[in-house]
């Protein structure tokens, strides 16, 4: 079975991402009159990405799927429409549309129509309305042939797009893109500490890249593409990595080790070779406080409000990668840490309703923890 995957991940926003092979179908506009035996089928489904969220069930009113011909003609796919209702976990999947037939031919896009019921139930087990748009659409170039059976996948990072009140934060149809993921690959690995070779379990790494759309003062922005947390040896695995310039895996900073860089790479065409990342451990005492003081860009009228914390990867001008993600409920001022030292700088964003705000990143000094002086005897 042919795989074509259409991922919704991202910062703030579901984009759909969709990889297709090359072979050209034996008609080119789709005859919604073929008989059944020359039709392909279809099966898409849902599927959970990124750490753990505090929300634990999704619920998803799909009202229609429909894909577009090269023609530009929209063809609902039959037996479309129904609930989804899935787990919040890491790897947790559900099904949206199984077997639906697709006439052979060449398509160009994708879309889903949205009920008004989809839902979040949150750890408590309140249920909170989803802020999503009527339609998502996604465009990309594909070709269905007869009698074959094609997979999609919507892969969904719930941590980066849920917001403050437990619902989902979507950006508007126009802003979900379709790109080519025909040369996607998986990347191994695995985290040890520097110098004495030790492998670190239970720590987050991720893929961050540089960003499509650079934010205000930010001169390379990045983004986590995907993340994973290392097994009891070490090891990691990130998957659906497409090309592109400038990825690297980042191994945020702890209470026992310092940031882990690995180094830069394009995953392109060829199976990836698995890294190796090595994180310094920290002396004791060598950990700060970072004060971050409340936002002045902080607009009430947004539903969601997330800080993004960056952290200098090199002597390279404006060379950061993204070390933590928090989404906030009141604009007040925090202590974030125990972290390494290193120069810091925090981003607000705020989404829904209206596009997404980025503020501009300010600069914050690593201030060492204040030590408690010892009573005199």
């Amino acid at each position: 079975m042919r795989k074509l995957y259409f991922v919704l991940p991202a910062l703030l926003a579901l984009s759909v991402v969709g990889c297709h092979g090359s072979s050209k179908g034996d008609d080119h506009e789709p005859s919604l009159t073929q008989i059944p035996e020359e039709k392909a089928h279809l099966n898409l489904s849902l599927h959970r990405e990124g750490p753990a969220t505090d929300a634990r069930i999704l619920r998803l009113q799909v009202a229609q799927v429909e894909v577009q011909t090269k023609g530009g003609r929209w063809i609902p796919l039959a037996a479309s429409a129904r609930r989804v209702e899935m787990s919040l976990l890491p790897g947790a999947s559900a099904p949206i549309v199984e077997g639906a037939e697709l006439p052979s031919g060449d398509y160009r896009a994708l879309r889903l129509k949205l009920g008004p019921d989809s839902t979040v139930v949150l750890a408590n087990q309140e249920e909170r309305t989803l802020q999503a748009p009527d339609t998502l659409q996604g465009d990309l170039v594909w070709t269905a042939q007869k009698r074959e059976h094609l997979g999609m996948a919507l892969l969904l990072d719930a941590h980066q797009a849920l917001g403050r009140d437990g619902s989902l934060a979507i950006l508007a149809p126009a802003e979900v893109t379709l790109r080519d993921l025909r040369t996607a690959r998986t990347l191994r690995g695995v985290l040890k500490e520097a110098g004495s070779g030790k492998v670190l379990a239970g720590r987050q790494v991720t893929v961050q890249a540089p960003s499509r759309n650079g934010g205000p003062g930010q001169e390379k922005p990045m983004t986590i593409l995907r993340t994973g947390t290392t097994d009891k040896d070490g090891a990691f695995q990130l998957d659906l990595l497409p090309s592109g310039v400038g990825y690297r895996v980042v191994a945020p900073p702890s209470a026992t080790h310092d940031l882990a860089l690995g180094p830069s790479f394009d995953p392109g065409k060829e199976d990836l070779l698995p890294q190796t990342v090595e994180a310094a451990p920290l002396p004791k005492g060598d950990l700060r406080t970072l004060e971050v003081p409340a936002r002045p860009e902080w607009d009430g009228t947004r539903k969601s409000h997330m800080l993004l914390v960056e952290r200098r990867a090199d002597a390279a001008p404006g060379n950061y990668v993204i070390v933590e993600t928090l989404r906030r409920e009141r604009n007040e001022a925090l202590a974030l840490g125990p972290l390494a030292k290193g120069e810091y700088r925090v981003r607000l964003l705020q989404w829904g309703p209206g596009p997404v705000k980025i503020g501009k990143p300010e600069v914050l000094q690593a201030v060492k923890t204040v030590e408690v002086a010892a009573t005199p005897k």
